[in-house]
């Protein structure tokens, strides 16, 4: 596990989010590093929106699927690179 992903988890942890939650969140991390072929904290927030997009367009995920991977984006940069300026949507 990457010292990343390990800092996401463990915020996590302290705010006691369930296995699955987390599971979920750090998923929708890896998604959208695997999409860019990059780390996620190297990704810009148009990006971050167009994969949203690409989500609900391309994928075909449901909107409430899609809200579980924006959930998971916004904590990602909120919390674990705090950047609480970052504002995502579906």
């Amino acid at each position: 596990m990457n010292p990343l992903r390990q800092q996401m988890d463990a915020d996590m942890i302290v705010r006691r989010m369930s296995e699955r939650t987390r599971e979920a969140y750090l998923g929708a991390v890896a998604g959208l590093a695997k999409h860019y072929h990059r780390s996620p904290e190297r990704i810009s927030e148009a990006e971050v929106q167009s994969f949203l997009l690409f989500l609900l367009r391309e994928r075909e995920l449901a909107w409430s699927s899609c809200n579980i991977v924006t959930y998971g984006l916004k904590f990602f940069y909120h919390h674990t690179l705090k950047r609480r300026d970052v504002e995502f949507r579906v």
